[in-house]
């Protein structure tokens, strides 16, 4: 979960930069330079907002993948547990050990 804390953060920042850059741009006049780093800055963050979402939601799908693949195998390891716990039960008990619930 810290990944995705990480991952918020990162967007957070890209927002705010995003967004004061703008505002830059919208007070300063238009000429080639300031064209010119527009395009670049835009696609820049483009670009770094487009893989800042896919990375999350790549973290996001492996943490619902994660969880589920534990809850499979919960059953199947309770159901074990009985198994070893009868079969420990059954035995004439040798080491004098006493099972109890």
């Amino acid at each position: 979960m810290k990944k995705l804390e990480f991952i918020k953060v990162i967007l957070l920042i890209v927002s705010t930069l995003m967004i004061s850059y703008s505002l830059y741009i919208y007070i300063y006049e238009n000429d080639d330079l300031v064209n010119w780093l527009n395009t670049l800055m835009s696609t820049l963050i483009s670009v770094s907002l487009a893989l800042i979402i896919a990375i999350y939601i790549f973290y996001y799908q492996i943490n619902l993948v994660e969880k589920e693949t534990q809850n499979k195998f919960i059953p199947l390891i309770e159901m074990l547990l009985v198994d070893i716990w009868k079969s420990l039960s059954n035995l004439k008990n040798p080491l004098k050990v006493i099972f109890s619930d």
